[in-house]
């Protein structure tokens, strides 16, 4: 309906995204890395699940700055290592925990980073955040939506009862 589009394109409803996963752009010999090379986690599923799978903001304003929490779940079974690269834009930076040394976090446990956005314009801004592990590199995207333009129809126009083949108007303000 137009209600449903106004309030999606001005980020009051989003479809949720719980299922979706994040993408494992490459592997890596866990050997060179590991003693325990061996996971109950699939291949096709990084070791750590992030929540919320993607980072969006919306209804900012330019020159504010913006924090959100990005969590990382060991979804192993062993101890494993994280390290999260700062992404390649100058809105957004990446805060790790004071806590985490050595980057090893142990099996079910959550790491919490902070993501910061300090936007320098009222648009659209949109990169991706590298995640390595000792199996493998996956991203995370991160977004902003700036403003949108949209015209705001009614649901539904009532003509009320009128004759029928005869012509009839109703107007209504956009």
């Amino acid at each position: 309906t137009p209600s449903q589009l106004a309030a999606e394109l001005k980020g009051i409803e989003r479809l949720p995204a719980t299922l979706k996963r994040p993408q494992v752009v490459s592997l890596f010999n866990m050997a060179e890395f590991t003693q325990n090379v061996e996971s109950v986690v699939p291949l096709n599923e990084p070791l750590f699940q992030p929540s919320p799978p993607e980072v969006i903001f919306d209804k900012f304003e330019p020159l504010q700055r913006y924090t959100t929490s990005l969590s990382l779940r060991n979804n192993d079974n062993v101890n494993r290592r994280i390290k999260v690269l700062n992404p390649d834009s100058t809105a957004f930076t990446i805060e790790a925990p004071k806590h985490l040394k050595g980057g090893k976090v142990a099996p079910g446990m959550e790491v919490v980073f902070k993501v910061h956005f300090f936007p320098r314009a009222a648009q659209d801004y949109a990169c991706e955040l590298a995640c390595i592990t000792e199996r493998e590199k996956f991203v995370i995207s991160l977004a902003a939506r700036g403003p949108r333009a949209c015209f705001e129809f009614p649901d539904g126009v009532d003509f009320v009862l009128q004759p029928v083949r005869k012509q009839s108007q109703e107007a209504f303000l956009l």
